[in-house]
């Protein structure tokens, strides 16, 4: 891994009488959010996977939502909510926050379909080559970047690319992929 520090800036906060009013306003949105996670808790609590049941004594309808993989999720949830769902059990409920911040969801678990167990080790392998692979691409760009700023020099990152593509044909490969 290269790392280029060009300055170190000294942090500072602002004033807190400029952010008083913003800070008090997220503490009680953050606070409302917090204790209407907890009532839908207590809600499953007491009428268990029961989602008609919670929803009628909220006063609210229920919308299903049809299947979908954990990198499509549909509009609304949270990143931290889809998480919980696709760690939760079948027929189980989650609760967490909705993706604008603004309310709580509660979601009940219908089915589950896993990858199987070759497909599922492909995908990873193939999501760590691309990391791979464009890690080792942006350490090329920042070190071609440096060597311009400080130096005036021009780096090509397109004949940098054909040779590791040469060398990955040859069997020495560098983990390095082009763009």
């Amino acid at each position: 891994m290269l790392i280029m520090v060009d300055r170190v800036e000294e942090t500072h906060l602002p004033p807190l009488a400029q952010i008083k009013a913003d800070v008090i306003a997220a503490w009680q949105e953050n606070a409302r959010l917090d204790a209407l996670e907890v009532r839908a808790a207590e809600l499953i609590s007491t009428h268990g996977n029961n989602l008609e049941a919670i929803a009628s004594e909220l006063g609210k309808t229920t919308d299903a939502v049809s299947a979908f993989a954990r990198s499509a999720p549909p509009p609304g949830f949270a990143q931290e909510l889809i998480g919980a769902m696709f760690s939760a059990e079948d027929q189980g409920m989650v609760v967490g926050r909705s993706s604008d911040g603004r309310s709580a969801v509660i979601a009940q678990i219908v089915g589950l379909e896993p990858l199987e167990g070759a497909d599922f080790d492909l995908m990873v392998e193939e999501v760590g080559s691309v990391f791979a692979d464009s890690f080792a691409r942006d350490q090329l760009e920042y070190y071609a970047r440096a060597l311009e700023a400080r130096h005036g020099a021009q780096l090509h990152l397109g004949a940098v690319d054909g040779v590791f593509e040469q060398l990955n044909q040859t069997g020495y490969g560098v983990g390095h992929g082009g763009m």
